[in-house]
C-alpha cells in the first residue's frame, strides 16, 4: 500500500517527462525476460494502434495472444463488440453504408455490396410516409441473410408499440409517430437472442436505415434497446419531445430592504 501510495510522487519528483513509460510486475520474471519484454512492446503497439508482430493468418501475436486465454462465450461476446463497433464505424463488410440505390429485384445495391430484401419490405416503409400510427416491423431471415417484413400494424399507440418487439429476438423497428412528422427507428436486441443473431442485427443496423434512406424515408430519431420493455411510451415521448429546462417557475422576489 505505501509503495502503490507514493509510486506517483516519486515519479512527479524526478520529473514525470524524464519516463516513456511504466511497467507494473508480480514477478520478477517479467523484468528479466527478455521474451516477455518482447511481448509487452508488441502489446503497447497494438494499444497505440499499430499492427503488433503479424503470424500466419494476419493476425498479430498480442491479439493472438489475447484470443488464446479466452473462453468461449468471451470468443463470442468480442466478436459481437467487433461486430457492433464495425457497424458503427461503417467498415464491415456488410454494412452497405450512406448512398446508393435499390433496384426493382429488391436489392439495395450500395458500394457494390448486396443487400438481399425479402417480398413487400419495400412498400411497407414507403407506406411510413403518410401513415400516422403505422410501425413496420423487419427482422433478419438468418439462413438466407435476408432482411424480411414480419408485420405492418396500423393505429400503433405509443404504449403499445413494445408488445410488437420480441423479447427473444432482435428486431428494426420503423414507427410513424401519431399526430407528428416524427420517424422513429428502434432497434431492439435482447440478451438472450443468439449470438449469430447479435452479430448479423449489429452490424446490418446501418445498412438498413441507409436503405429506407434511400426509399426517400427519413428517419428523425433513432432508440436502441436490449429489451422491448426499456420502450416505454415515456421514453418515445422524451425522444419526440424532450423536457425543457424552465427553470424556477415563480419570479424573481426583490429581497427586503433592511428594517422592514
Amino acid at each position: 500500500m505505501l509503495f502503490a501510495s507514493t509510486r506517483a510522487t516519486v515519479v512527479r519528483e524526478l520529473g514525470s517527462e524524464k519516463f516513456s513509460g511504466t511497467v507494473f510486475a508480480t514477478d520478477e520474471e517479467e523484468i528479466l525476460s527478455e521474451e516477455v519484454w518482447k511481448e509487452r512492446e508488441a502489446d503497447e503497439n497494438v494499444a497505440r494502434g499499430g499492427s503488433g508482430n503479424t503470424i500466419a493468418g494476419g493476425v498479430n501475436d498480442a491479439e493472438q495472444r489475447r484470443q488464446d486465454v479466452m473462453g468461449e462465450q468471451e470468443k463470442a461476446l468480442d466478436a459481437i463488440r467487433r461486430a457492433e463497433d464495425e457497424a458503427r464505424s461503417m467498415s464491415i463488410r456488410r454494412d452497405i453504408g450512406i448512398g446508393g440505390t435499390v433496384g426493382a429485384d429488391g436489392t439495395a445495391d450500395i458500394k457494390g455490396v448486396p443487400f438481399p430484401l425479402g417480398e413487400g419490405v419495400q412498400e411497407a416503409l414507403q407506406r411510413l410516409e403518410n401513415e400516422e400510427g403505422m410501425a413496420t416491423l423487419l427482422g433478419i431471415d438468418i439462413p438466407t441473410e435476408t432482411l424480411t417484413l414480419r408485420s405492418i400494424e396500423s393505429n400503433v399507440a405509443p404504449a403499445s408499440l413494445s408488445g410488437l418487439m420480441p423479447n427473444s429476438t432482435p428486431q428494426y423497428t420503423f414507427y410513424r409517430y401519431p399526430k407528428t412528422s416524427a420517424l422513429v427507428f428502434v432497434y431492439t436486441c435482447p440478451s438472450s437472442s443468439a449470438i449469430k443473431e447479435r452479430m448479423l442485427y449489429a452490424s446490418w443496423r446501418r445498412g438498413t436505415l441507409s436503405m429506407a434512406a434511400g426509399l426517400g424515408l427519413t428517419v428523425s430519431h433513432k432508440i436502441e434497446a436490449s429489451s422491448p420493455e426499456d420502450i416505454t411510451e415515456k421514453r418515445l415521448q422524451e425522444e419526440i419531445d424532450p423536457p425543457r429546462n424552465e427553470g424556477p417557475q415563480r419570479g424573481f422576489a426583490r429581497p427586503r430592504r433592511p428594517g422592514r
